[in-house]
Parts: C-alpha cells; sequence; structure tokens
C-alpha cells in the first residue's frame, strides 16, 4: 500500500491524496480539523464527510488543482466566502485569526506525524543494513571454513571476561533415558537455552567481549602490532565413515586404594559426621535456644546430639506415620523411647541448627544460609573420596511440599515436587560432589562459561583429577558440543545424549527413514576439532536418540534383547556400542536415589531445612554403606557376608544411641553417691582405698572375675563377702539378684 504523504497534503492538498489515506490517517485529519466523525464510520463515508469539511474550510479544491496562498480570501467553486456578511472589521479580523489558529496547530501536529513515519522508516533501513552485515559475516564464516582453516576451540567457545552473564538453570529439565519400554513416544521439548546454544553456534564472532573482524584485506593503522590475531569461529565438519571405524579405548590412568581391613558401621559415619562438624551444631543449637528464650536453656550436649540423631536413624527403619507414635503405649518402640524422652527430643528438634542468624548480613544473598556449614562440610568430604573411573552427571530431589523458594516442579520426575539436587556420583552409586539448586548460578571466574547446563558439569567435575581419562556420562539437559570439547581439554571422557537443535550443521536421517529401516538402525557422523574427535549416532529402538560422545562410536555394533509387540517373540536388535556403554554408566544417580527410596527419613517439620538435613543424614548412611560394600570387595568377601543396608543403618542407630552412653533416667532428688558414701565412711575411721572416678568411671576394660577366695564388698553400705571382683579396680564387688553392687559402683 503507497503511503500518505503528510507534507504533500500541507503544501498542496488534493482529492486523489485523500484516497490514499489510512483510515487512521483518515481520522487523524478529522481530529486536527475539529470534524466530528464516529469511530464506526467506514472509511468511504469518512472519506465524504473531509473533502466537504476542507472545501468548507477553503482549504481543498474539489477539482484536485493546488490552492494558492492570497494571504486572505480563496475563491472556490461552490465555497465563496461572502465578507460583506460581516458586521464590521473586526468580526472578520477575529474570524481570520480563529482560522490561522486552527490551520498553524493542523500543521504542527502534522508535521510531527511526519516525523513519526520518518523515524520509521529509518528503522527500516537500520535493520536491513544488520540483515546485510550479517548475510556477509556467515558468508566471510563459510569461505574460511572451505580454505580448511583449523579451529580454535578457546576462542570459539571462550567465555566473555568482561561482562559475564548471570544465568538461571531452567527448571522444567527433561531426562533422556534408553529404557526398553514401549510406551515412550514422546518428544523431548527443546529449551530457550537450546536456541541460545545453536545461535552462539551458527556464527556468533563475539569473543571475550570483542567483535572480531571479517575482513582480513585491510587492518587499522590504529591498532597496536602486539594485539595477537585471533582465527574466525566455524562449524565443525561433520562427515559419514565409510568403514566401520574402531577407536583405541582410553585407559583409566588412576586406582582405587585397597582396603585391608573392615571398619565398624559407626567408624564409617563418623568419618562423615565427625567431632567438629557436631560440635558445631551444638554450638548453634544452644546458641539459638538463648536467643528464642534465655530463660530456657537447651543446654545440649554432643551426646544428647548422637542420640537425637540415632532415634531418627530408627523413626526410618520403623516408618510409622507420625514421631509421637513412637513413645506411645499402644505402639511403643523401646529402642526410641527408652534412649529419650519424647519432650526432649522435640526441644532438640525444635532447636536444631546450622548457623547463627545474627551473623547474616544484608547483602548476603545466600538462601543456604542456615544450613552452610553443614553444606560444606559433607561436600568437602564426598570430594575427598576415591573417585571410580566411571562418572554421571544427574539431578536429584528431594521430595518437599511445603512452602519455599526454593521448591521446584519437575513433572518428569517420580517425586515432582521438592529441592534439586545436582549430583555427581560413580556408576555404584557413590556421590563425589553435590549442588543445591537455588535460583540463580554464577560461573566461577577460571572456569568456561559454557551454558548455564553445561556450567554445572563444570563445576560438579571440579574434583576430579585431570588428564586421567575419567569418563563422564550426562543426559541431554547438560550436553553441548563446547561442554565437550571443554572437558575434553582437561582430559576427561564424555559421553550423553543430546538434543537435535545442539549439534549444528550434523545432518542426520529423520526418524521416518530410520523407522523404515527398521528397528535398531542408526547413523554415525564424525567431527575433528582440533585433537578431539566427535561422534554423532542416531539410534531407532521403539524411538530415535541422538548421543555424543568424544571417545566412542556405533562400532563394534552389539545385539540387545528386545519384545516384539506384533510377533509375541524376544529378537535381537542391532545396538551401536555408545548406547551400550552409557546405558551400562549412566545410572549412578538413580541408583543412589532408589537406595535412598528404600529407607527415607520421613518427620515433618516446620523448618524448610529439616528436610534437606534429613535429606543429607540419609545420603551419608547410603555412602557410607556402599563404600562398606567396596572395601568388602576389596578383601574378597562374599557377597552373601556383606551387610544389608537395614543391618547396616541398624547398626549405626543403636550405636548412636548407646555407644558411650548411659540410659539411666534419674527421677525425684538426686539419691547418694559412691564417692561420698565413701568420704564419709573414711570420716568415721580406716577404710580400703579404691579408684579415682575417672577411672572407676572410664567405663572401658571394667571385666568381672570370679576369685579363689571371698573379700568385703567395696561398695558403702554393702555388707556382703562375694568372690566376684573387678579386674582393672581389682576391689570386690556384690553380683546376685538381690544386689548388683558391680553396676552401681562403675555407673555411680
Amino acid at each position: 500500500m503507497a503511503l500518505f504523504n503528510l507534507q504533500s497534503f500541507i503544501s498542496s492538498p488534493s482529492e486523489e491524496q485523500i484516497d490514499l489515506c489510512r483510515k487512521q490517517d483518515l481520522l487523524m485529519i478529522a481530529e486536527h480539523y475539529h470534524i466530528q466523525i464516529g469511530r464506526q464510520a467506514l472509511k468511504k463515508d469518512i472519506k465524504s464527510i473531509i473533502l466537504q469539511r476542507l472545501v468548507d474550510l477553503n482549504v481543498l479544491f474539489l477539482s484536485g488543482a493546488s490552492g494558492e496562498e492570497t494571504g486572505g480570501d480563496v475563491e472556490l467553486p461552490g465555497a465563496v466566502v461572502d465578507h460583506s456578511s460581516f458586521r464590521d472589521d473586526v468580526e472578520k479580523r477575529e474570524y481570520e485569526a480563529q482560522e490561522k489558529t486552527r490551520t498553524h496547530q493542523a500543521e504542527l501536529e502534522l508535521r510531527l506525524e511526519i516525523r513519526r513515519l520518518e523515524i520509521e522508516a529509518d528503522k527500516q533501513v537500520k535493520l536491513r543494513q544488520l540483515e546485510l552485515e550479517a548475510e556477509k559475516v556467515v558468508a566471510g564464516s563459510v569461505v574460511q571454513h572451505s580454505r580448511g582453516q583449523e579451529m580454535d576451540t578457546r576462542t570459539f567457545y571462550g567465555r566473555k571476561e568482561h561482562d559475564r552473564a548471570v544465568r538461571v538453570i531452567p527448571s522444567d529439565s527433561e531426562d533422556s533415558e534408553l529404557e526398553e519400554s514401549d510406551n515412550e513416544d514422546s518428544d523431548v521439548e527443546e529449551s530457550q537455552e537450546d536456541r541460545i546454544t545453536e545461535s552462539g553456534l551458527r556464527g556468533s564472532l563475539e569473543v571475550r567481549g570483542e567483535c572480531l573482524s571479517v575482513d582480513n584485506d585491510t587492518e587499522s593503522e590504529d591498532e597496536d602490532e602486539d594485539v595477537e590475531e585471533v582465527d574466525v569461529p566455524r562449524l565443525p565438519q561433520w562427515r559419514t565413515p565409510h568403514n566401520a571405524h574402531f577407536n583405541a579405548y582410553p585407559e583409566w590412568q588412576d586406582l582405587l586404594p585397597r582396603s585391608d581391613d573392615i571398619m565398624s558401621p559407626l567408624q564409617y559415619f563418623k568419618q562423615f559426621f565427625s567431632e567438629d562438624i557436631l560440635e558445631v551444631i551444638v554450638e548453634q543449637s544452644n546458641l539459638y535456644g538463648i536467643q528464642r528464650d534465655a530463660n530456657n536453656l537447651l543446654n545440649l550436649t554432643i551426646k544428647e546430639l548422637e542420640q537425637f540423631l540415632g532415634i531418627v536413624v530408627y523413626m526410618s527403619l520403623f516408618g510409622l506415620p507420625g514421631t509421637r507414635m513412637f513413645w506411645n503405649k499402644a505402639c511403643r518402640v523401646s529402642q526410641v523411647a527408652d534412649t529419650m524422652t519424647l519432650n526432649r527430643w522435640e526441644a532438640i528438634k525444635k532447636h536444631l541448627h546450622f548457623n547463627n542468624n545474627e551473623e547474616r548480613q544484608e547483602d548476603n544473598n545466600d538462601p543456604l544460609h542456615k544450613i552452610r556449614p553443614l553444606v560444606t562440610h559433607l561436600t568437602s568430604k564426598l570430594t575427598s573420596i576415591p573417585m571410580s573411573e566411571k562418572l554421571a552427571v544427574d539431578e536429584q530431589m528431594v521430595p518437599f511440599k511445603g512452602r519455599n523458594r526454593l521448591k521446584q516442579y519437575l513433572p518428569s520426575k517420580p517425586k515432582k515436587r521438592g529441592y534439586k539436587i545436582l549430583v555427581l556420583a560413580g556408576s555404584d552409586g557413590v556421590p563425589y560432589n553435590l549442588e543445591i539448586y537455588t535460583g540463580r548460578v554464577v560461573q566461577p571466574p577460571e572456569l568456561a562459561d559454557v551454558g548455564a547446563s553445561g556450567n554445572v558439569v563444570l563445576r560438579l567435575a571440579q574434583p576430579i583429577p585431570k588428564q586421567k581419562n575419567y569418563k563422564l556420562f550426562f543426559d541431554n539437559w547438560f550436553t553441548s558440543v563446547p561442554l565437550v570439547l571443554t572437558l575434553a581439554q582437561q582430559g576427561f571422557h564424555c559421553t550423553g545424549t543430546v538434543r537435535g537443535n545442539r549439534l549444528p550443521g550434523v545432518n542426520l536421517m529423520c526418524d521416518a527413514e530410520l523407522k523404515r529401516a527398521g528397528r535398531g538402525s542408526f547413523e554415525q557422523k564424525m567431527a575433528m576439532v582440533r585433537e578431539t574427535t566427535l561422534y554423532a549416532v542416531k539410534w531407532y529402538d521403539n524411538r530415535s536418540v541422538t548421543l555424543l560422545s568424544d571417545y566412542t562410536g556405533a562400532h563394534p555394533v552389539t545385539e540387545v534383547d528386545r519384545w516384539d509387540r506384533k510377533q509375541k517373540i524376544i529378537t535381537k536388535v542391532p545396538c551401536p556400542a555408545v548406547v551400550k556403554k552409557y546405558n551400562k554408566n549412566m545410572g549412578g544417580v538413580d541408583l543412589l536415589d532408589s537406595l535412598l527410596a528404600l529407607y527415607r527419613i520421613k518427620i515433618r517439620s516446620k523448618k524448610w531445612y529439616h528436610r534437606l538435613v534429613f535429606h543429607f543424614l540419609d545420603m551419608i548412611i547410603v555412602t557410607t554403606w556402599l563404600l562398606y560394600r567396596r572395601d568388602c570387595e576389596g578383601t574378597d568377601m562374599r557377597k552373601d557376608e556383606h551387610m544389608k543396608l537395614y543391618t547396616f543403618k541398624s547398626y549405626i542407630a543403636e550405636a548412636l544411641c548407646k555407644s558411650g552412653k548411659s540410659l539411666e533416667r534419674k527421677k525425684g532428688r538426686p539419691c547418694s553417691t559412691i564417692a561420698g558414701e565413701y568420704e564419709e565412711k573414711r570420716r568415721k575411721g580406716p577404710a580400703a582405698s579404691i579408684p579415682v572416678p575417672d577411672v572407676r568411671l572410664d567405663a572401658t576394660a571394667h571385666w568381672m572375675i570370679m576369685a579363689e577366695k571371698k573379700g568385703r564388698c567395696k561398695v558403702p553400705g554393702c555388707t556382703g563377702t562375694p568372690k566376684a571382683k573387678c579386674r582393672k579396680c581389682d576391689i570386690h564387688l556384690c553380683f546376685i539378684s538381690t544386689s548388683n553392687c558391680f553396676l552401681r559402683f562403675h555407673t555411680e
């Protein structure tokens, strides 16, 4: 549609120009000339009204000829102004002044409209120029690619140093697992980050915050001579291998330490929940009790805290729906009720704290401030575990339905609502590093920036020894070409499922073609980026899946068993090598989740961080059991002799509740002690010496033996003459059904 020239209309209005106006322009002109027209009127009605009104105002000739300014009246056919109708000159001048003012106002507003149209036209020109420049840049990168220049991954996938963006991890992740089920027919949705990664691979020339020039013929005279020349990035050149390509398997250059002996379950547990973190919890809990009520102190000790944790572990094993039911007469559990009273246990749970609230400053935006010391301590312990060769990065959900901004909703997970934890674990389920998702993630300056999801892998892989040929596996939410190349530079080999839009320049067969080729069909592409060989394999089973690896491809091809729904038989289906290795080693985090779900701690609490604390307690116990099994395999112990997880967990609970603790409950006024009665006896007369309280009450190596001769019992007030005596204290003590002086002497 032709544009209406408002400037031409002001200088020489005509009926043809009115015909070129759009409806909104006609309404604007009507408003300028104070013409009353309804918004619902048709375009032809608006034109006729405006034409008649402009003729009445001596602005427009119906014949279409240009009007000439006469400084006063304009003689128009059919619109002649009768000046004799004015009463006097004053009335005539007022009429002329009004007409002049109205015309001037309309002219100003029309000029503004002209300016607006000019600005829009400039925008269109600039957009077209940008499109032309982009086409030139793409053409230049293709020319460089055709010349066979080698790609510099440091510049192509480099990170901006001066303007590092803060990326938000998408919460709607989608796992791509190669299951054998026939019901998985849904396609994986593409996230917004995928498009960002693809656009960055397809021609982004911005490296380290600077724009690279493609024109190599001209050089700026002001450019410094010591500036290094940076290669123009280009896409990897993918090709189809003509024959079966068998590459050498990168041997693992590290070993797991071999254990000579097997520790007790409590010793494994104390390696993670050591005395230093228990002291921090006791100190912060007592401090929180003072902050809440200075008149009612908590007075928590390390032994009481261990008993509290032991009761929590017992509750996960028995699985009653409410915590108070363990003390109820109808369903009382003696292992819990005999260890601690209900009121004391609830008081400890109420005041359980890990960090000082008053030390949190206004600029401290750490969402995990309340449990930061515990998270830091456990993470440092996990990273110190010797790592196995095959490692996997995946998500873990902590079930939680309360109110907290850290809670996530992942519809693809069995537990859809809860806290999300990103875990690095071995293929045997042992976790080595973790990161709690808190919404905003800032990449450390020493790590490359390869996208929000890829940055997670780089952060979790920091404690892995470099240049040791460790194997990493992750799903399609993490996998991308920049991530694989960055990890390859650090000596890590990667394999993972990948989304199609994260493989720019790869032309793989569509799903329909693979489906026609039959179940088990696949296609492989290869590319070389410096010293790294990339393999992209698309395999069709129940549905298609694409995998990316830098050390293994489709060959050697093996066969797997699949159920044929049409023939009702089990058939052999070709399976590429990369698929088999991915299925075998990717389930480490899933194995850990399944073990946690067996005896999960399900204690309700109003404090949001209690759920995370109890989850970490469960995770540490499962981790210690897996390490115990690793040590058992190192000592060639038979599998049927390995301790089950339930038994292992019950041993830890019992040791925490009873090891080094006294289960006696003193009621009423305190009774007289052995030391007090002995001092009173000495004042009355001579008395045989007894061991000091530090030795008598140390509860170590006090074994009862039977002497040849009887002796007087050394407990004050007792008149018995038993043969039983303590081997360590070397004194006679009664040990009969009516008088147990042996127990009283070593406990009071």
